[in-house]
């Protein structure tokens, strides 16, 4: 019979017995705790987001039976879910309507975690059919539900169908304690994330938020990113693991920002892409400029790294004129051996981040005489050898020394 669903703060124990009968596998469930004694008010988990819903071990109690039934019962009916093959498994289902609630494999899935990994839509439709909201829910030896298998896949067509069987889905954590939300931002699943972020948003914690809001820039889902951060203006000053802010990570990406002397053919979609990235540049830098005082704002773009000498150094161009655009004095910057950001530009032959330097007015007349601790001027960094990754061997050797003459002119 099916159990009232309930946690266990106590381990414990499912003491499982199997008796063949008619080559079924009849199970009988006992919960006890470690002491021996059924389980009271005390042991019970009270949030719905941390209950533990196991399956039914019985083919993997360590008994010989078990491992008979395994191999008659529970790999077939594994091999079914993997291969779509809905006519075999409804079979075996019909027989024992247990195994719907049955682990199939070590890592305790079932039947349903192994369907939607799979991505077999009508499959997994069937199976809810003959489930109920507790079956959906079953959890595998990780803690994690078969909706967190489809949110890590983006399958939200699944996705759908089992809220409708169970909507607390959403809200229950899997693996780590991770929401399925978390998942899929990891996964860089973006219409998944977006499916989920309102189911959830109301449970996350202030830590959460900040680690899902890393794994939509991490993994490019920037759209996503801006509205989490127009809901929660505070993400802006927000750090990674690494003491890493959105927009040291954001510095590291040039790939992120599209401008108009890129050679590559783009689509609406990439373009689309990097304007929303844009926007939260635009957005977060203006915040922090609006929260911060200036000794707080120049911790922040030294710490942990020096961002504007990163994205000098990488070539991101649109970053750079995004934060010179809002705080001009950037210019005046120096890293640690004294180079502005042209500086760098020039040694890692960025030509169009130097072309800023002729934005910046009278202020442009001093810098271009800055040297470095070694006593090197903007000059000596463009008679250097540009670095090799800089070097384009199908251009030949002319046309280098044309590229070259023409930046140090």
């Amino acid at each position: 019979k099916k159990k009232k669903k309930m946690g266990v703060n106590k381990e414990v124990d499912r003491r499982v017995t199997t008796e063949a009968k008619d080559d079924e596998c009849e199970i009988k469930i006992k919960i006890v705790t470690q002491d021996g004694r059924v389980p009271t008010e005390e042991h019970t988990v009270t949030s719905d987001q941390h209950r533990i819903n196991k399956p039914l071990l019985c083919l993997f109690d360590g008994s010989k039976l078990a491992r008979q039934q395994y191999l008659q019962i529970g790999l077939p009916l594994y091999k079914a879910a993997l291969k779509n093959d809905w006519r075999a498994a409804k079979a075996m289902i019909q027989k024992q309507s247990q195994l719907l609630r049955t682990a199939i494999t070590w890592a305790e899935e079932t039947v349903l975690h192994i369907a939607t990994g799979a991505k077999h839509v009508q499959f997994v439709k069937e199976l809810i059919n003959l489930m109920d909201e507790i079956d959906v829910a079953l959890q595998d030896s990780k803690g994690n539900t078969a909706f967190c298998h489809a949110a890590l896949n983006g399958s939200i067509e699944i996705a759908t169908i089992m809220i409708q069987k169970n909507e607390s889905l959403p809200l229950i954590r899997g693996g780590q304690g991770m929401t399925p939300l978390y998942m899929a931002t990891l996964f860089g699943q973006s219409e998944m994330s977006w499916f989920l972020y309102p189911l959830t948003k109301s449970i996350l914690g202030k830590g959460e938020r900040i680690g899902i809001f890393f794994n939509c820039i991490n993994f490019d889902l920037y759209d996503l990113a801006l509205k989490m951060f127009e809901d929660d203006r505070a993400l802006a000053m927000a750090c990674d693991m690494h003491n890493n802010t959105a927009l040291h990570i954001l510095a590291r990406k040039p790939y992120a920002f599209c401008h108009h002397k890129t050679s590559t053919i783009r689509t609406s979609y990439t373009f689309s892409k990097c304007n929303q990235a844009l926007q939260l540049v635009k957005h977060i830098w203006k915040e922090i400029l609006v929260c911060l005082p200036n000794v707080e704002v120049h911790n922040l773009i030294n710490t942990p790294t020096r961002l504007l000498f990163e994205a000098a150094e990488l070539g991101n161009y649109q970053f750079l004129v995004e934060l010179l655009g809002l705080y001009p004095d950037l210019v005046w910057e120096v890293d640690e051996k004294n180079r502005t950001i042209f500086h760098i530009a020039v040694l890692n032959r960025h030509e169009n981040i130097f072309s800023l330097i002729h934005q910046i007015g009278s202020a442009k007349d001093i810098i271009i005489t800055f040297e470095d601790d070694e006593n090197n001027n903007m000059l000596h960094h463009a008679a250097i050898l540009p670095p090799s990754h800089k070097l384009n061997i199908e251009l030949g050797g002319t046309l280098h020394l044309e590229q070259e003459l023409s930046l140090f002119k």
